[in-house]
């Protein structure tokens, strides 16, 4: 009997998110040339049955939502679906709804839950070993599940989205009803917390060694002169300057930009786990020890007060900004 992974893909604007792509992707790496099979799950808002092509999944299990979204109900539908197709794997995104919705799958079907994967792989016996920082992100661990199914959540951007990969597969679709439980932890799926940052494709990244929380102005609208969009370490969020969902690293998110442009970012481990796909990096610091400055492709050694003065001089107003 073939062993199956399950992949939740979660939806949202008429199409599946790369959060779950990803992971189809990843998937399809793991089991190439194996005996396995791929399956997927989601949850449709409304009415709705997309058949783009998804490759390597056999069936697609699509369960019609409504407009109201329930953390519970939706744990409820995904842990029946287990408990049914009994999948070796089980991945799903580490959206802030794959990790609402994960630990209550997980209980309810009494296995493990490893979080916030940044690498999967099989070893030679075909055990998922599942890799995330730990010890305040300065190791990585290196993880095996005795419990079945295997459950991990992934970091968004952490696996690598073959966009160039075409293909006409269309998995069996099998539309089911999504049955509602009453609960009192219900959401609207629209309003279901998104970063939009993660697809920039340019960031300047503001870190602790910004001083005074004035400073991000200037920073912010030089941002958005180049095309792109300020994001933060996690001490900036730590001192409640910034918001979590602009957060790169191993608690906030990872990113894929063409560009990204450190300021005050030392380049901790933990801030390192969400760039691992920046094309370009330039890193801006006052300290030559900063582990990013050996990172980067072009690190910059200056006083970063000199480096706010000067942004400030230059008034990124929004005329120039709409001049460049």
């Amino acid at each position: 009997m073939r062993k199956i992974i399950l992949i939740y893909l979660p939806y949202a604007n008429g199409q599946f998110r790369e959060a779950g792509l990803e992971l189809v992707e990843k998937a399809r790496e793991l089991t190439d040339g194996l005996d396995w099979e791929i399956r997927a799950a989601a949850l449709l808002p409304g009415e709705g049955a997309p058949a783009a092509p998804l490759p390597s999944i056999s069936k697609l299990y699509l369960y019609k939502n409504t407009s109201i979204y329930d953390v519970n109900n939706s744990a409820a539908v995904l842990t029946a679906l287990c408990e049914e197709i009994r999948p070796e794997i089980f991945l799903i995104g580490a959206t802030a709804e794959g990790r609402a919705m994960a630990p209550l799958i997980a209980a309810s079907l009494t296995t493990g839950l490893t979080a916030d994967c940044t690498k999967l792989y099989f070893d030679e016996t075909e055990e998922l070993v599942q890799v995330r920082p730990a010890f305040e992100e300065t190791l990585r661990a290196s993880i095996k599940t005795r419990t079945r199914p295997i459950m991990a959540t992934a970091r968004p951007g952490a696996m690598i989205l073959n966009e160039s990969r075409e293909s006409t597969e269309i998995p069996e679709l099998i539309a089911r009803e999504f049955p509602y439980i009453n609960s009192l932890t219900q959401l609207s799926v629209d309003r279901i917390p998104r970063t939009g940052i993660r697809s920039c494709k340019i960031l300047v990244a503001a870190g602790g060694g910004i001083q005074n929380k004035e400073d991000l102005e200037p920073l912010g609208a030089f941002a958005r002169s180049l095309g792109g969009e300020l994001a933060s370490s996690r001490k900036l969020v730590e001192r409640g300057w910034m918001p979590r969902e602009r957060q790169i690293g191993l608690s906030g998110f990872s990113t894929k930009a063409e560009l990204l442009i450190t300021i005050g970012v030392s380049g901790s481990a933990q801030f390192q786990a969400g760039i691992h796909g920046v094309k370009k990096l330039i890193a801006v610091n006052n300290e030559d020890t900063a582990p990013i400055l050996a990172l980067a492709d072009y690190p910059v050694l200056m006083d970063l007060n000199e480096l706010i003065r000067f942004l400030r001089k230059e008034s990124f107003d929004e005329r120039n900004i709409q001049a460049s």
